[in-house]
């Protein structure tokens, strides 16, 4: 999947095949906008009609750009464009991807609209329709393709209602003869506290709907749900067949704070992935914890945190993951003012002395505004050789031993959790 889209829900009950290559894009871009990404503010700064998030990945000891988001807003709050920009050097950017936000005189969403960058102007790539009942419930999401200097039909999603506004019917269909054609539906029920309690996935074959996915949801005292199991249709037997569930719980404010993912076989229960959530003392998430069973344990497979500033706008979302057992950088989100530290790093009073050397070095910090550090040290193939803490509260320099490494060529770098530098230097005894 695009850098640029990944990290969202994975759970969905509706699969879908069949479908080219552009449509997968643009349906990744709808769920996009419309899930709660993890790794992805889709909260708008308070008072501001513009903000910038980076996206960066944990390369050679340090955060290497890989995409630059761009969103606008209008008076309202609501998102009206977002630009997605790739690096062309260290603080050069080209256009890749543009978004437009369409809404009607009830500020309700009307079409979203992608647009990629060639030949030095946008051109229309996908877009999004979104139709309405009289009361405001979506009536359906039309996708198009921008082929032969004109929108063409592509997929469809259609919804009909209880009077009490839960959905019933979700139908899927493609654009095939200059028609739509169903290919599979979503059939929602209720009990009657107007629980959802089931869904029922079937698909259209050879002209009849015959069953395919289905399942049960299962609620405490709280309406809170406990337990979704899935299953199969076995079309041999004519019978549905268990195959998968997920169990939930929660603290005592009613916030998910485990899940866990079971895989069924032979009658039997086997536990494959968790998550647990961690929450602020104001109630913002701030920590997912992932796990997966190896040998009937969990073991710690990646985890994401939240950072938020005082007026609880987020403001950092790093990606960890579970490497020889200690957590390793892997990617984060980062909003633009937090980040201009990092690469304008060269302004930094920095130096290093002496060099070349014989069997130490002399890292002297001019500016305490970052007192506590880290540095590695790497020979030119890039392995790590020699890694240590740095600390400039007392002393603005700090004496770091070599006698343990040869005569060579070698990388440092310093660095803290905003900013890093790295230099070369020799060691000739």
């Amino acid at each position: 999947m695009d850098p640029y889209f990944q990290w969202g829900p994975a759970r969905n009950n509706l699969l879908i095949f069949g479908i080219n290559m552009k449509t997968i894009f643009i349906l990744s871009l709808f769920f996009f906008h419309l899930s709660n990404f993890f790794l992805f503010s889709t909260e708008k700064l308070q008072n501001s009609s513009k903000d910038v998030w980076f996206y960066q990945i944990w390369e050679f000891e340090q955060w290497e750009h890989q995409a630059k988001h761009i969103r606008y807003y209008n008076e309202d709050g609501n998102i009206i464009e977002h630009i997605i920009q790739v690096p062309v050097t260290k603080n050069n950017w080209l256009n890749r991807y543009k978004i437009v936000y369409d809404y009607d005189d009830n500020k309700l969403q009307t079409a979203i609209t992608t647009l990629v960058w060639s030949d030095e102007k946008w051109l229309n790539s996908t877009k999004l329709e979104i139709l309405y009942y009289d009361n405001n419930l979506i009536k359906e999401r039309n996708f198009l393709l921008f082929k032969n200097d004109r929108w063409e039909n592509d997929v469809q999603f259609a919804y009909e209602y209880s009077e009490s506004g839960n959905i019933l019917l979700e139908i899927f269909s493609r654009w095939t003869n200059n028609s739509w054609e169903p290919y599979t539906k979503l059939i929602y029920i209720y009990d009657s506290l107007d629980l959802n309690t089931e869904i029922l996935n079937i698909r259209f074959l050879d002209s009849v709907w015959v069953n395919y996915g289905r399942t049960l949801k299962y609620y405490d005292d709280n309406k809170l749900l406990i337990k979704s199991s899935l299953f199969g249709w076995d079309i041999n037997k004519n019978e549905w067949f268990y195959y998968e569930q997920n169990l939930y719980d929660y603290d005592n404010k009613n916030r998910l704070i485990d899940w866990i993912n079971q895989q069924g076989e032979n009658d039997k229960w086997y536990d494959t992935f968790r998550e647990t959530y961690d929450y602020t003392e104001f109630g913002s998430l701030h920590r997912i914890n992932k796990f997966r069973s190896v040998n009937y344990e969990w073991k710690n497979t990646i985890r994401i945190t939240y950072y938020y500033d005082s007026n609880q706008d987020s403001t950092m979302i790093l990606m960890e993951e579970w490497q020889n057992d200690s957590w390793i950088n892997k990617e984060r989100r980062i909003r633009e003012d937090l980040i201009s530290d990092i690469y304008h790093a060269d302004n930094l009073n920095i130096s290093l002395f002496p060099n070349p050397t014989t069997n130490h070095l002399m890292i002297n910090m001019n500016e305490q505004t970052n007192p506590l550090g880290s540095y590695k040290i790497f020979n030119i193939s890039g392995s790590t050789l020699q890694t240590g803490a740095l600390n400039f509260l007392s002393n603005s320099i700090v004496k770091i031993n070599l006698n343990n490494l040869p005569n060579g060529i070698y990388l440092i770098l310093i660095y803290n959790e905003l900013t890093s530098k790295s230099f070369k230097f020799i060691i000739s005894r």
